[in-house]
């Protein structure tokens, strides 16, 4: 464990486990109920390619009864895999709208995945320098193998902008986005008010809030809180959330 100042806290929690879990979340917060949908089956690979491809296997789920309430489509719905612009790819997701209307008439729940890095050589990159949404790095930075910046979410600019492309896919008719990596802050980097190191712990719960918050805003409609599925958090902090892996 490495701390980077002069003081640490420790908490120490006694008692049954029921106990030391509600002695635990009276201090982090108490995640709401969650809608019946998230504790059902959710179907994924990586990755379906294509909406006839997303289609076939939905149709195939209901045709021989197996129990299946959300459809997460994993890394290929852009016009590249991995390389996230938050885009759906027209020439293999033709009709994005209609796709998500199917879906729902036969009762699948839709979660597309996404990341808080802008990879450099997208034409989206320029477009999130300009509105003032990225950190800066002062080394290296890559996703996976593309060099890539962490969207700065200290920032009401970076807030801003990531909602905004999260936004058209959630009124499109997806029910969430799987908020995956963002662990990956190095100490390099340089947002708003700290650095890579102090807000190495701190960015993936920034990340989180800013999706679950466009999420409830656009979803809101719906009888519980919608589930936001999330890869990494400090220790105490996904009470909003649905815990993923």
């Amino acid at each position: 464990m490495a701390v980077e100042s002069d003081l640490i806290d420790y908490y120490f929690f006694a008692g049954t486990p029921k106990e030391i879990l509600e002695a635990h979340t009276d201090l982090t917060g108490k995640p709401p109920i969650l809608p019946k949908r998230s504790f059902g089956a959710w179907m994924s690979r990586v990755s379906y390619r294509s909406q006839v491809e997303v289609l076939e296997v939905a149709s195939r789920l209901r045709s021989e009864g197996f129990p299946c309430d959300v459809i997460n489509i994993d890394v290929g719905w852009f016009e590249e895999e991995w390389r996230c612009d938050w885009e759906v790819s027209r020439e293999r997701f033709p009709d994005p709208p209609t796709m998500f209307r199917r879906l729902k008439e036969m009762g699948f729940k839709v979660c597309l995945w996404q990341i808080p890095y802008v990879v450099d050589d997208l034409p989206v990159a320029a477009e999130a320098r300009e509105g003032g949404a990225l950190a800066d790095n002062r080394g290296p930075f890559f996703f996976l193998i593309y060099p890539a910046h962490a969207i700065d979410f200290f920032r009401p600019e970076g807030i801003s902008w990531y909602q905004e492309k999260l936004k058209p896919l959630l009124e499109m008719g997806a029910a969430a986005v799987k908020v995956d990596f963002g662990e990956g802050i190095e100490r390099h980097m340089s947002f708003a008010r700290f650095s890579g190191t102090e807000m190495h712990n701190l960015y993936p719960l920034l990340y989180h809030r800013a999706a679950f918050e466009i999420t409830e805003k656009v979803r809101g409609n719906l009888p519980h809180r919608p589930p936001v599925p999330l890869r990494s958090l400090p220790f105490g902090g996904p009470r909003p959330h649905r815990g993923g892996s």
